[in-house]
């Protein structure tokens, strides 16, 4: 029912900022998640928001380290109608939540007991146990008004080059966000009913779609675990359909290679990194529905979108507004606080489409020539029996310019002499990688992301092994 017509009735379109909106712009009687066996109405959602937010303590900031879909909702806005901030750590690894708690005078740690054990005994600080704070809360009845420049969220950029950033989100640009992406998703003509999620909710990208889309149109999530390939077949066919399946390229790659047979999904939309045409025709075979391929960024959000099988060129999507068209890209919308300068190189077209040709710091020189390090890594990953693999740069020449490249890939049968033949065939030899290095897996972040931090650290890890041997 996610009709353009009813997302309007939800969420007016208006031309000035209003002074507060709604918690939830949706009929309470409707269901906004799927949690195990059980349909949850908006109206025991609210509810168990009320009981979190009667039971929090006094604070600014609160770290929400919910890894529970629906738990993770509930505290965001139970945290939200306190009038706290919630913060969204790139993951939730002891070391990056107890970093976060430390830039953050006086915020505590909301969580889910077991699963941070440790992590709590070790605080000087407050910590709240999601759990134990729910009850056995009322239906709510009253949907709370927010300051619409209330700041919800702080999330983080990934810190893939660098260090993580942190950008604040009033709730008025979370709300206008979410009716941006509704009118999206209705352009695409599918009438979604529930979708299943892949991505964290603490990402921008989960969070946009699969936490503020539900609470602002009358689209479910599930809330149960859909990590792995088994659980997201699991996840689709508890939920009735037309399903809609938000998820990323490493995610798909690996339900393909499980070989399931999955229910249908409409809509599958995939973001954070570029889909091969070949992983798009296979999502849509596989599933039967039609692939929308987003490109965003922390910043902004979802900017743009594709159908990368009928299509490479990307376009802007309503109430975003290309101010420059020259590197660096910058963009302008309603709902941002200032403008977003794109960290990506775009080759428009005379129709203001666009091509994403690379990185400002994915573009490397060797030799007076130059490449994408995503270029590179989609030429390792087309390689048969290769699973997963990354280029990177190990260091560069302070004086140069000039990288030097090294590369990782999972994937069994393969010996590195074959791949290394197969390689040449692909790239220029001066992009070829040394060290090429075989590993179990690569430290992806749970968006699938690989700051270069922690390929340094695992190819530290690797030398010294080799040194061993």
């Amino acid at each position: 029912m996610a009709t353009r017509k009813a997302i309007q009735t939800f969420i007016p379109v208006t031309n000035t900022t209003p002074d507060k909106l709604p918690l939830i712009t949706r009929d309470l009687d409707s269901i906004i998640a799927w949690r195990r066996s059980h349909a949850v109405s908006c109206a025991e959602f609210l509810g168990d928001v009320q009981a979190c937010a009667a039971r929090l303590p006094h604070a600014g900031f609160a770290c929400n380290a919910c890894e529970d879909q629906y738990l993770f909702m509930v505290g965001f806005c139970a945290v939200i109608m306190r009038g706290q901030t919630n913060l969204l750590p790139v993951n939730h690894r002891p070391g990056t939540l107890r970093n976060t708690l430390a830039d953050f005078p006086g915020s505590y740690l909301l969580h889910e007991g077991t699963l941070y054990g440790d992590l709590v005994a070790s605080l000087d600080r407050k910590s709240v146990d999601i759990n134990f704070v729910l009850g056995d809360p009322q239906p709510g009845k009253l949907v709370p008004h927010i300051p619409a420049d209330q700041v919800a969220a702080v999330v983080f950029t990934s810190g893939s080059t660098g260090d993580s950033v942190s950008l604040p989100k009033t709730w008025f640009s979370l709300v206008e966000g979410a009716r941006i992406n509704a009118a999206v998703l209705a352009d695409t003509g599918k009438s979604i009913t529930a979708g299943v999620s892949t991505v964290p909710p603490w990402h921008m990208y989960g969070l946009e779609w699969s936490v503020m889309v539900p609470l602002c149109t009358d689209i479910g999530v599930y809330a149960g675990n859909s990590f792995f390939p088994a659980d997201v077949k699991t996840a689709l066919a508890a939920m009735p359909g037309p399903r809609w399946l938000i998820t990323i390229p490493l995610h798909l790659r690996s339900l393909q290679r499980a070989e399931l047979e999955f229910p249908d999904v409409s809509l599958v939309m995939s973001a954070t990194s570029p889909l091969r045409t070949e992983t798009a025709q296979r999502a849509e075979q596989q599933f039967g529905g039609i692939l929308l391929e987003v490109y965003g960024c922390s910043e902004a959000g979802s900017v743009a979108t594709r159908r990368p099988t009928l299509n490479s060129q990307w376009a802007f999507i309503n109430g975003f507004t290309a101010l420059t068209n020259t590197f660096p890209v910058k963009l302008g919308a309603v709902h941002l606080a200032e403008v977003v300068e794109l960290g990506d190189v775009l080759e428009f077209d005379r129709d203001g489409g666009f091509q994403i040709t690379g990185r400002s710091d994915d573009l490397i020189k060797i030799g007076g020539k130059r490449a994408s390090l995503q270029h590179l890594t989609n030429q390792l990953l087309s390689i048969e029996g290769v699973r997963d693999g990354v280029f990177f740069v190990k260091h560069e020449d302070a004086e140069s310019g000039s990288a030097r490249l090294a590369a990782f890939v999972v994937g069994k049968g393969r010996t590195l002499n074959s791949l290394r033949v197969e390689l040449a065939d692909r790239i220029d030899p001066v992009f070829m990688p040394r060290p090429l290095r075989q590993v179990d897996e690569l430290p992806r972040e749970p968006t699938g992301k690989l700051p270069r931090a922690r390929l340094l650290e695992l190819l530290q890890k690797s030398d010294q092994a080799q040194a061993r041997e």
